[in-house]
């Protein structure tokens, strides 16, 4: 596979095995891969597919019993063996990424303007103090409210959605070249995930950075990605402009993806259908503790004067 052109990442005959008790596991089989400047490319696969293999590969992440070969260049820089310094240089700065699960990648005992601030501050200089005022401006441009409280908020403070804007605004922090995003919102309601990718499609305009999205959501990648690669059992099976990949796939595993997606409506129960149900104006109101650097104490009304039906056979 030759290199395309524009391509500010070129993946070939990437391998990624790990060693077990029981022997050699081979996540990933010698793959070939391009990322173009400004576009979305989505990795797509079940389970078990090496697609975030390969991207940890890529990143110099590994578990300790992991090995990477082949080619990843980054703007012509090789970044498969490269010297853990060097690679940081790369790594939190030009090439960055987020998981699916925000609260296993934030550190409990710092504030997250405090985390936000560790890449600025790695990469550029100066103190902690410095990169506040940058922080501030982070954490406005990824929608998180009052960013000048929540900017001393701990990350169990925030909910699941927020620590998520939290991790988008540490990536962007040096406005990197590439953000590779793993399932960024597996873990979020609908209409959470919906304002995440809207958010990162409006980051990616803005900044012009290329995202990876690793996903076995077709939903999101058909709304989501210009270019698609499907991955089985560590191979990519197939690869292509997204239109192509739904409208005429050629492969049998990329066909039988598709059709895998749920389709239909559920039948809506009968009008007369007896209520199981009902809550009528519903408000919850908590008190947020003041204190020596909170001040007073304050209210906050979490749910306000909602009204739900529910009747027999209703989802």
């Amino acid at each position: 596979m030759t290199e395309m052109k524009d391509s500010i990442l070129a993946v070939r005959g990437l391998k990624v095995d790990f060693s077990t008790p029981d022997g050699t596991v081979e996540a990933v089989k010698g793959i070939d891969l391009d990322v173009r400047s400004g576009e979305t490319l989505a990795v797509v696969g079940e389970s078990g597919s090496g697609k975030s293999q390969t991207m940890m590969g890529i990143m110099g992440l590994l578990a300790k019993n992991g090995t990477v070969t082949g080619s990843a260049r980054y703007r012509g820089q090789e970044l498969v063996g490269l010297a853990p310094k060097a690679l940081n240089k790369v790594r939190g700065s030009k090439i960055t990424m987020i998981f699916q699960e925000p609260m296993t990648s934030l550190d409990p005992l710092y504030t997250i303007g405090r985390q936000i601030a560790e890449p600025i501050v790695h990469h550029r200089g100066g103190s902690f103090k410095e990169a506040r005022g940058r922080v501030l401006e982070l954490l406005e441009l990824v929608g998180i409210p009052e960013p000048g409280r929540r900017i001393d908020s701990y990350p169990h403070e925030l909910s699941g959605g927020q620590r998520q804007r939290v991790m988008i605004a540490m990536a962007l922090a040096n406005e990197p070249d590439i953000l590779i995003a793993d399932e960024p919102t597996t873990a979020l309601d609908v209409t959470i995930q919906a304002q995440i990718l809207d958010l990162l499609k409006s980051l990616q305009r803005r900044f012009g950075m290329a995202i990876v999205l690793i996903t076995h959501d077709l939903g999101i990648v058909k709304y989501f990605a210009d270019r698609v690669a499907v991955m089985r059992r560590g191979e990519v099976v197939e690869q292509g402009m997204t239109a192509d990949i739904f409208e005429r796939p050629k492969g049998d595993y990329t066909r039988m993806l598709l059709e895998a997606e749920p389709s239909g409506r559920k039948a809506s129960p009968p009008d007369n259908a007896p209520i199981i149900l009902e809550g009528r104006n519903v408000a919850v109101d908590y008190t947020i503790p003041g204190g020596l650097f909170r001040g007073a104490s304050a209210a906050f009304r979490a749910v306000d004067g909602v009204n739900l039906r529910l009747r027999q056979g209703q989802t």
